[in-house]
């Protein structure tokens, strides 16, 4: 089951939180707890406050947003390499090794610092992985036009 608490006051999301683990704890011990978080950070803060409160911090998940759709994908389409095909570190690797990058970092700037193209190609992967969360409708025509068009030319 997926309840979804929102609010902007944290401690009172962490207080809910608390509460649920103690009055309506899984019926598998095994199974973890997890949140849907916005950062690293935020994993952090709550890791610290659920140890303060019961000296412990034990089988919790901490997803951030894009991780939790792609594990979402995952298990709907049952292919294991999803999630590493669009991690955002992946995606910078796999531009700065097509060939034609260097001609457009040279458009962009006329210094060939790697720096520089490391800035670029990261620019690249977080727009993508924006369109990945919030367009993916875009991705998806695009895809399936390129493969109409691969079609029509072999035809």
């Amino acid at each position: 089951m997926f309840t979804l608490y929102k609010s902007y006051n944290f401690h009172l999301l962490l207080k809910k939180a608390c509460s649920i683990f103690i009055n309506k704890p899984l019926k598998n011990p095994l199974k973890q707890e997890f949140f849907i978080i916005p950062n690293k950070e935020t994993e952090h803060w709550i890791n610290i406050y659920i140890a303060k409160k019961y000296s412990i911090v034990a089988n919790i998940k901490f997803l951030q947003f894009n991780n939790f759709i792609l594990e979402i994908f995952q298990k709907v389409n049952s292919r294991n390499n999803l999630k590493l095909e669009f991690e955002r570190y992946h995606i910078i690797w796999k531009i700065m090794n097509i060939k034609n990058v260097k001609n457009f970092t040279n458009f962009i700037s006329k210094s060939n610092s790697k720096i520089k193209l490391f800035e670029i190609v990261s620019y690249l992967s977080k727009q993508f992985e924006k369109f990945l969360l919030y367009r993916s409708d875009w991705i998806y025509e695009w895809t399936t036009n390129l493969k109409k068009k691969e079609h029509n030319l072999t035809l």
